[in-house]
């Protein structure tokens, strides 16, 4: 049982607020975009630290959202250069992930918006918001805004978004995005913080409360499952998973980490079941998980003595990428 767990909590890398790289459980290693924009060229577009204060009309991480003061958006907008969204310093940063205002940033199915920063420009319309904090310490009010050019990727395709990070306007988001209210992503953060200390206890505490605020948030949802599954509470994180399900109920991780966890309670008739729904739902594609649910299979098939099965499975599960799979099948220790 203990050797499966160690599955679980590899492929459920949880809470991650300052490194946000390619990992399982956070963003597909194969989602590419088909095609991307040109890069536009480098302005010099003043950077700011992380100790400059925002002006007061910025939005910050808890700043809330209301949606009936977004109703009256003009058409492109954060989507076109002409209208870019006023979130002043928040939008500044230029890293390889949209930082922190943005860190609240969802696709349409609720997956974080993972992002870069492909380059500036000039803005073409002037601007009547006030000044954000590094314009107004630049002290040149004739000095034309510059716009940020943002990739931002949801499920293989690159969406381009613009930001003045010179003005503090609109705290809108553009469609089709949304955003982690901001008490959820508080709560998220803090069970991050106490987590990565090794309090599991307090780290589930608070991912409830997150949840329990933003359901539909497949980050706020896979932090709190992490967290039940290092302090090895399978059961409850099964059952967490059930309830994410409803709310997110196309989310192949979510369908593998319900598998791996049946698997860790040893109910393989269920885990084989759970193989069947998910293989009949990912298989034929790129999906990430293939390689897991074809293990699993593997393992039911030793499990009822299928033994013409369990080579057939694993070899399958090790060409689709199961790194414990090939281990199994080279007769070398799982990673």
């Amino acid at each position: 049982m203990k050797r499966v767990l160690v599955l679980a909590v590899g492929m459920l890398t949880g809470w991650s607020c300052t490194t946000h790289q390619a990992q399982p459980g956070v963003l597909p290693d194969h989602a590419q975009a088909e095609t991307k924009p040109e890069p536009l060229a480098e302005a010099s577009a003043p950077q700011a630290s992380s100790g400059q204060l925002e002006g007061d009309a910025c939005p910050t991480p808890a700043t809330e959202v209301a949606a009936d003061q977004c109703t009256d958006l003009p058409e492109g907008y954060g989507l076109t250069v002409a209208h870019p969204v006023e979130w002043g310093l928040f939008a500044a940063g230029g890293n390889a992930r949209i930082v922190p205002y943005f860190d609240r940033l969802l696709c349409p199915d609720g997956t974080p918006a993972f992002g870069k920063r492909r380059g500036s420009l000039s803005a073409q319309n002037p601007s009547s918001s006030p000044m954000s904090a590094i314009r107004r310490q630049l002290g040149d009010s004739s000095r034309m805004d510059i716009i940020d050019h943002w990739e931002i990727e949801c499920g293989g395709e690159i969406i381009s978004l613009y930001s003045n990070i010179n003005r503090c306007g609109s705290h809108c988001v553009p469609k089709p995005f949304s955003l982690v209210s901001a008490s959820g992503y508080d709560a998220w953060r803090r069970a991050a913080r106490v987590q990565q200390e090794g309090n599991f206890e307090e780290a589930i505490r608070l991912g409830d409360l997150a949840r329990a605020t933003d359901p539909a948030s497949i980050m706020i949802q896979r932090g709190y499952i992490s967290a039940l599954v290092q302090a090895e509470r399978i059961a409850d994180a099964l059952q967490a998973i059930e309830e994410a399900l409803v709310h997110l109920p196309e989310n192949s991780d979510l369908h593998s980490y319900r598998l791996v966890m049946l698997a860790n309670l040893q109910r393989w008739e269920d885990a084989d079941l759970a193989a069947n729904a998910l293989l009949q739902r990912i298989e034929g594609t790129e999906d990430r998980n293939l390689g897991l649910a074809l293990c699993v299979k593997s393992r039911t098939a030793q499990e009822f003595g299928r033994t013409e099965e369990v080579a057939t499975f694993r070899d399958r599960a090790c060409a689709a990428g199961s790194e414990r799979c090939c281990a199994e099948a080279k007769g070398t220790d799982a990673p």
